[in-house]
């Protein structure tokens, strides 16, 4: 196996990674300072890398509900919450478990935390980084939602998931949630220098364009992962990964270009690839595709759907690259990944889960392996079934994540 950190463990920089880790913890510290007065739904620090905007309460409420259900599905009983932020997923969590325990690096953050939440019941608060959990016990699910980008290393992501599958209890699992994905990247970037290029109201020349793309990539802020980095991390670890598309609607940069995945140490209950038979999308609609599952009571997968959402990102990006560098290019072309962009070909992930469950299937949306654009509907079938047992990639000689800029940030948690 290719080594998927990229580099040896013995060649790990911690000066680095401390320097970054004290950046995000002053970062934070000075986020929940200055945070509003809304114990219950505090949104501090949620404002979109694509075009700098806050969210709106409706784009955050439906990013929490999602990730609480997903936590849910797992059944835990106790969960350790690594990066617990201002709360919003504990407050979803707290009432269905019997143990929560919150961490953050930021003591500003725990100390609102406790302030909030340290009287409910089954609920404690830790100042601690993602690699400095082992002390806290065992728990049936270890949660870490919308923070490994922050992190300073793919070492330090490969160590702090070690960390967390030690107190993940034998049957439990790690949930890692809003991974910012490798595949996307090229994608993600096109978003935001057009929302830049809009709010400049200039017409650049296509190599301008480039230029700013190039740039973009470069002042990259966060740890951006290929799904293939943590199928790789499982096999080492005899663990099972499952990976998904994000659940919700509202077209933001959660939705757009992240993923979830969940580490699980028992694959029983998993659908296995090798059991599911695949079928190449042929044009149906999401009501169509959920008649075809519920017509068999085998598990079945649909795959390379298009995701209506980025086959226009990804066209804009074909055509520019097709541009003479001298070529004028209108800004209002490029697609912003917002709500104002018109939809492309295929089926919204969204559609397909929903026909699927009005007819009483379950339906995983993980991303295709053969287009970064797309996605495989697997339909469980009439047995139960928690997931898709994503098995590793061939080796490949790429890089499978980006690593961070000691910058400080200007987009949200």
């Amino acid at each position: 196996m290719t080594d998927p950190i990229g580099t040896r463990p013995d060649r790990t920089d911690p000066t680095a990674e401390e320097r970054i880790l004290a950046q995000w913890t002053g970062i934070y510290d000075a986020v929940y300072r200055h945070a509003g007065d809304r114990p219950d739904r505090d949104f501090a620090g949620f404002r979109s890398g694509l075009s700098g905007e806050n969210y709106s309460d409706a784009e955050v409420i439906e990013w929490i509900d999602g990730t609480v259900a997903q936590v849910l599905a797992l059944r835990p009983r106790s969960v350790l919450d690594v990066g617990a932020g201002t709360g919003l997923i504990a407050r979803g969590l707290l009432p269905h478990v019997d143990r929560y325990v919150g961490t953050d690096i930021s003591p500003r953050g725990v100390d609102r935390l406790r302030s909030g939440l340290g009287d409910r019941a089954g609920a404690e608060f830790a100042v601690r980084d993602a690699d400095g959990i082992g002390d806290l016990g065992s728990f049936d699910a270890v949660v870490v939602n919308s923070v490994i980008q922050h992190f300073p290393s793919a070492r330090y992501l490969w160590r702090a998931l070690a960390r967390m599958a030690e107190v993940s209890s034998p049957a439990g699992a790690v949930f890692i949630g809003d991974v910012p994905g490798l595949h996307l990247r090229d994608l993600h970037h096109l978003c935001v220098v057009a929302n830049r290029l809009r709010a400049a109201s200039k017409v650049p020349s296509a190599g301008n364009v480039h230029e700013q793309l190039s740039g973009s990539a470069a002042q990259d802020r966060e740890l951006v992962v290929h799904p293939d980095f943590f199928t790789a991390f499982a096999a080492e670890h005899g663990l099972s990964a499952d990976i998904r598309l994000k659940p919700g609607r509202h077209p933001i940069e959660m939705n757009l270009f992240r993923y979830d995945v969940r580490l699980h140490h028992r694959a029983d209950g998993l659908l296995d690839p090798a059991e599911v038979e695949r079928t190449p999308w042929d044009g149906a609609p999401a009501g169509a595709l959920a008649e075809r599952a519920a017509a068999t009571s085998a598990p079945i997968a649909i795959t390379g759907i298009p995701r209506p959402e980025l086959t226009p990102i990804a066209a804009a990006l074909h055509g520019l690259r097709g541009l003479a560098p001298e070529a004028p290019v209108e800004p209002a072309s490029l697609p912003t990944g917002s709500g104002a962009d018109a939809p492309g070909t295929g089926v919204h992930p969204a559609d397909v889960v929903d026909a699927a469950a009005a007819l009483g299937r379950a339906c995983f949306a993980t991303p295709s392996a053969a287009d970064p654009t797309a996605y495989d509907a697997v339909f469980a079938g009439t047995a139960q079934a928690r997931g898709l047992a994503v098995p590793p990639s061939p080796a490949a000689d790429r890089p499978l994540t980006t690593g961070p800029s000691p910058l400080t940030p200007a987009g949200g948690r």
